[in-house]
């Protein structure tokens, strides 16, 4: 965990895979594995698939 000039205490949690994955017909490559992320290689996403992703992870998380 690092801190830097942020004053809250917060992680940021990546998926990393070791093989594509699919949604919605579309592959997501993870081009850095098994090294460090690969920041600077990007999955691209329009904003219909962007809506896709965002509900399908509101139809999983758990209210509090």
């Amino acid at each position: 965990m690092l801190m830097m000039v942020d004053p809250d205490v917060h992680f940021h949690v990546i998926q990393r895979y070791a093989s594509s994955r699919s949604f919605n017909g579309q592959d997501f490559i993870d081009a850095g594995w098994p090294g460090v992320p690969n920041f600077g290689q990007i999955n691209q996403t329009d904003n219909s698939i962007n809506q896709l992703i965002i509900q399908h992870v509101a139809g999983h998380w758990k209210p509090a």
